[in-house]
């Protein structure tokens, strides 16, 4: 009774592994028979971004000079009668003297000293991006005729039979 109830679980234990084995596939294994599709998307962004600075350049002032002796007349007439000193500046130029009916008239040209300037900063920010799409393979149902359906759930129920028949032959032996 004892040898009978080993046969029965070594029987059914090389089933078990017989099943298992069969069964069993690894990943490497599936992908090297289905491989996936891999999809690689490269992708750059690329932004600008301004930065707007409103600026106003001060320049530091300027200035012109010049000295003439005045003379008068005995008939109360003023006259230039010699220049002693002058000086120009950078942007000012020499003033432009005139004397006329006992006027004296200075008159002096400058530029502009002042600046107005919008100076734009531009920093460019870019961005790599990659990604990988791994996509497995679409599973594929395949029709089965509706004969090959009944030759295998005969085929299942006919070993199903003969192993309880060996079964029940073995246990009747040892009995």
């Amino acid at each position: 009774m004892s040898t009978l109830k080993f046969n029965i679980r070594l029987l059914s234990l090389i089933m078990l592994m017989a099943v298992l084995a069969g069964s069993c596939v690894t990943r490497n294994r599936c992908a090297k028979y289905f491989p996936p599709s891999i999809v690689k998307t490269d992708s750059v962004k690329v932004t600008v971004v301004d930065h707007v600075r409103d600026t106003v350049i001060r320049i530091a002032s300027d200035s012109s000079w010049i000295k003439y002796l005045v003379e008068c007349d005995s008939n109360r007439r003023a006259t230039i009668k010699e220049l002693i000193q002058y000086k120009d500046g950078h942007r000012a130029q020499l003033p432009l003297v005139s004397l006329h009916n006992n006027v004296l008239t200075a008159d002096c040209h400058c530029d502009s000293a002042r600046i107005h300037a919008l100076l734009k900063e531009r920093e460019t920010i870019t961005d790599n991006q990659s990604s990988e799409t791994i996509t497995p393979p679409p599973i594929e149902v395949k029709y089965i005729p509706g004969w090959m359906w009944f030759f295998g759930i005969t085929g299942m129920i006919s070993w199903g039979a003969i192993i309880i028949l060996v079964v029940f032959t073995l246990i009747k032996r040892k009995i």
